[in-house]
């Protein structure tokens, strides 16, 4: 069975063990504890479905659609979930109530993503899956076992990583916060919930508000806080290494003493912001292109440092183009450092 419509259907212990499913739209679907094992699932749609306990052990499903796919409790053991494709055949007739293709090979360059966007993978098992390259955005891994399993590359802003296993796991390349496994279960319910509001242009979630907020000496290294309003908030002596905090607003925040290195503030508003004795390294200030809220066009936003005090900062590798730093308050070397980036990008 290939490329069929099967949205909407309910069923309870259905045994599609090594079934040929390519392609099939499962959309809405509910199967309480299924049995896809060694299934064929290449680029199968199970969006919005429910697969609670299902198996799934080393089924193929390249290219398939998992977004708010209810999985708590399967097994998705060395599951293939690396991007994959579909590709119709011309030559060959259409027949009534299906469409003829064959099946293209996975490659990185034209293979559509695993879409698994605020999926809920609860308890469940992806020990040895593959998941090269998938869109894991917001999605749910509380209790999972991910031993052995490889993400390199993965989009992963957002995820749920409390209480999982991760032995041998591959995160090379990946969009992650592994420590959000420490953090409290609001802030990473309120990380999750960003994530998905940022990959949804604001249709689904929430923007993170944490305006005020007192996170002092969290780990919040890796997190995805683009657009966030942190306005006011306490990250004094803050893990934010590798922290993407582009376009937002970090106005008056505290940050004294905080670690940032890869951190992305670009077109970030941090103005009146203290960062007295943090360090800086690698940390990129460029401006950005951003959408008018008319609609009309676009506007380049540069890092807005204006009034903030960065006395005592260490300083290396930092890209400092463009940033507005009037009345900043500084050792010298940071104004040193923002002229010689600007004639570098002139030149």
């Amino acid at each position: 069975m290939t490329n069929f419509d099967l949205s909407g259907l309910r069923l309870t212990n259905l045994n599609l063990r090594e079934a040929k499913l390519t392609g099939v739209s499962f959309r809405g679907c509910r199967f309480v504890n299924a049995d896809f094992s060694f299934a064929d699932l290449f680029a199968a749609d199970f969006g919005n479905a429910e697969l609670r306990g299902a198996n799934l052990h080393r089924a193929d499903m390249r290219g398939a659609r998992l977004s708010e796919t209810v999985l708590r409790d399967a097994n998705l053991k060395e599951a293939d979930l690396r991007p994959g494709a579909l590709v119709i055949d011309q030559q060959q007739p259409r027949t009534s109530g299906k469409s003829d293709f064959t099946v293209e090979k996975t490659t990185y360059d034209n293979g559509r993503i695993v879409d698994l966007t605020g999926a809920d993978l609860c308890r469940a098992n992806l020990e040895a899956a593959k998941l090269q390259n998938a869109k894991m955005v917001g999605t749910d891994l509380n209790r999972a076992n991910l031993n052995f399993a490889r993400f390199e590359g993965a989009n992963m802003r957002g995820a749920v990583l409390s209480d999982v296993r991760l032995t041998s796991v591959d995160l090379v390349g990946a969009k992650v916060s592994v420590a959000s496994a420490e953090w409290a279960p609001n802030l990473r319910d309120t990380l999750r919930q960003h994530a998905l509001w940022s990959d949804s242009d604001g249709r689904k979630g929430r923007r993170a508000e944490l305006s005020g907020v007192d996170l002092q000496g969290v780990d919040l290294s890796h997190a995805f806080l683009s657009g966030a309003d942190l306005s006011g908030a306490n990250l004094s002596g803050t893990n934010l290494s590798d922290t993407e905090f582009v376009s937002a607003n970090l106005s008056n925040a505290k940050l004294d003493g905080a670690y940032l290195s890869r951190t992305d503030l670009s077109g970030t508003k941090m103005s009146g912001a203290s960062m007295c004795g943090a360090v800086l390294t690698s940390v990129r200030m460029e401006p950005v292109v951003q959408q008018r809220r008319d609609g009309k066009g676009t506007k380049l936003v540069q890092t807005d440092l204006t009034n903030a005090d960065l006395t005592g900062v260490e300083v290396a590798y930092t890209s400092m183009h463009k940033a507005r730093l009037e009345g900043l308050k500084h050792d010298g070397i940071v104004t040193a450092i923002a002229e010689r980036m600007d004639r570098i990008q002139a030149g």
